[in-house]
C-alpha cells in the first residue's frame, strides 16, 4: 500500500494527471525531449552536427506555425 501512496503523491505533484488532463504529448514537448541530451545516452542525432542543426531549425519552424494556427 506504501507504494500505491507514492504513486498518488506523484500524480498529484504532476499538473497534468492532477487536473486530469490529456495526457498525450505535443509536438512542441516531443522536440524538447528529443533535443536535449540524456545523461549517460549517447544519442547519434547530437553528433550530426548541421544535420542537426537544421532539424533543430525545422522543428523550432513547425512549433512557431503550430502557434499561429
Amino acid at each position: 500500500m506504501r507504494e500505491e501512496e507514492l504513486l498518488n503523491q506523484q500524480r498529484a505533484r504532476n499538473p497534468i494527471t492532477a487536473r486530469k488532463g490529456s495526457k498525450h504529448v505535443s509536438l512542441k514537448m516531443w522536440h524538447a525531449y528529443h533535443i536535449h541530451e540524456c545523461v549517460g545516452v549517447k544519442s547519434l542525432v547530437h553528433y550530426g552536427g548541421r544535420l542537426f542543426q537544421e532539424w533543430v531549425v525545422d522543428a523550432a519552424a513547425v512549433n512557431e506555425q503550430n502557434n499561429l494556427e
